[in-house]
């Protein structure tokens, strides 16, 4: 019987690491998603977030966000949001 080379990855450890993945994942799209809603509920939101169209890079300070399926950008401005752009961008 023939194999490759590479290593075994065991399930387990395989599971607990995606699971923790998308869990990050999905506590920063929920921050995302309610700093997006802050910003449509109240007037004179803009200078923290605004909505913004099509594909941005990170570099112009925009999120993407997930709302029922679909995928919208946000731009926050960095300053304004402090600690939290901080934890929402961290890989």
């Amino acid at each position: 019987m023939k194999g490759s080379q590479r290593d075994i990855i065991d399930p387990l450890e395989s599971i607990v690491k995606n699971t923790y993945l998308f869990t990050q994942l999905a506590e920063k799209n929920k921050v995302g998603r309610q700093l997006a809603e802050l910003a449509e509920k109240h007037e004179g939101m803009g200078w923290l977030i605004e909505k913004v169209g099509g594909n941005r890079s990170a570099k112009e300070n925009v999120l993407t966000i997930y709302r029922n399926g679909l995928r919208n950008s946000i731009n926050c401005s960095r300053t304004s949001t402090g600690p939290c752009w901080r934890w929402i961008r961290k890989a």
